[in-house]
C-alpha cells in the first residue's frame, strides 16, 4: 500500500464534504474580491446597486449564512488542526470583516469569528497574518 497524501489531513475523512464547504467559501471570496476591484473602478454607489452587485452581494450573504449554520453545527472542525474548508471560511470571514466590516447586509458569524480567532492563535496562521496598519 501507499502512503497517505501529505495534503489528507486538510482532506480529512470527509473529502467530499470538506471541499463541497471550500467552495462555498471560495465563492464568497471570489464575490468579494470581484466586488472591490468593480469598486476600484467604477464608485461603490453605482455598482453596489446593479444586478451584478447585488447578485454578488447576495452570494456573499447567502454563502456566509450557510457556512456560519454549518459552524455551528460542527459540521466544519473548529478544534485541533484545521481542514481546507476551515481554513477557507476563516479566509473569507476575515477578508469580508476587512473589507465589508459596516456592511447591514452581511449576517450574525459568531461561530465562524469564533473560529477565526481559535486559529489565529495557531502558531503557523499567527506568523502569516498580514500586517495592516492602524
Amino acid at each position: 500500500t501507499r502512503p497517505a497524501p501529505a495534503h489528507a489531513d486538510l482532506i480529512g475523512s470527509d473529502a467530499a464534504g470538506v471541499l463541497s464547504r471550500a467552495g462555498v467559501a471560495l465563492g464568497v471570496i471570489d464575490a468579494a474580491v470581484h466586488t472591490i476591484i468593480i469598486r476600484k473602478v467604477t464608485a461603490p454607489v453605482l455598482f453596489d446597486e446593479t444586478p451584478v452587485g447585488l447578485r454578488r452581494r447576495r452570494t456573499m450573504a447567502e454563502g456566509m449564512q450557510r457556512l456560519e449554520s454549518l459552524a455551528a453545527a460542527g459540521q466544519i472542525r473548529s478544534s485541533g488542526a484545521p481542514t481546507l474548508d476551515g481554513i477557507c471560511a476563516v479566509t473569507a470571514i476575515d477578508y469580508l470583516n476587512f473589507r465589508f466590516a459596516d456592511a447591514p447586509w452581511l449576517p450574525a458569524m459568531p461561530a465562524l469569528n469564533a473560529m477565526s480567532t481559535s486559529l489565529r492563535e495557531r502558531p503557523s496562521v499567527a506568523q502569516t497574518m498580514p500586517f495592516v496598519a492602524s
